[in-house]
């Protein structure tokens, strides 16, 4: 049975609060936002929210988790305003509840960088990324996914900001970690390295 099936077979047999139903559902939802039917992932989230807001506690991981998937569509959806009002809101309780180095927090407060960024809060998205990356440099492998990306995206914005020099040394390492630890062809190994180049190129014009 497909996850469509699934769901859609829940919405009929199973009560809307079935922990399984709501499973498929959020994973449906996730699954549309993925493959870009952005309304369609709202529409399922919003109503998973709306349930679990109802029959969950407000710092469950499950409900938190619905909300930041629903709000990561807003920000595609064009509603960045709600988007950010929802992760500031779940950062808040997971930093009431969750140690300060815990993965998920981290990964929230990465979403909410870029719901900032999204609303053109450069400077916001900046700040709260680089206490994600001091925190994650110093709980997680140099060559980590997490710990790579977080790099990443704070080098982007602080080019953007025209911090060159220090988002062009950033840049340099998440290059020298991704080759290491990454295939030559890798998509997220060659997007640092074009910007890297890019950032190399514009100096050098500059």
């Amino acid at each position: 049975m497909c996850l469509e099936e699934s769901f859609f077979w829940g919405q009929q047999h199973l009560p809307p609060d079935d922990p399984h139903h709501q499973y498929s559902q959020c994973a449906l939802g996730l699954l549309y936002h993925i493959d870009g039917q952005v309304k369609k992932a709202v529409q399922l989230l919003e109503s998973l929210v709306q349930i679990q807001a109802l029959t969950l506690p407000e710092n469950h991981s499950q409900l938190l988790l619905s909300q930041e998937l629903l709000a990561l569509a807003y920000v595609d959806d064009g509603q960045v305003k709600k988007a950010i009002q929802i992760l500031e809101t779940v950062v808040q309780i997971q930093t009431q509840t969750l140690e300060e180095s815990h993965d998920i927090p981290l990964m929230s407060q990465s979403s909410l960088a870029t719901a900032y960024q999204a609303d053109g809060q450069i400077k916001k998205a900046v700040q709260l990324l680089e206490t994600v990356v001091q925190i994650e440099a110093q709980t997680l492998p140099e060559t980590h996914f997490h710990r790579l990306t977080s790099q990443f995206n704070l080098a982007t914005l602080l080019w953007r900001l025209g911090q060159h020099g220090r988002a062009m040394r950033m840049m340099t390492t998440v290059v020298e970690m991704r080759q290491r630890s990454l295939r030559e062809n890798n998509p997220c190994r060659r997007r640092a390295e074009g910007w890297l180049d890019h950032m190399k190129v514009s100096l050098e014009e500059g």
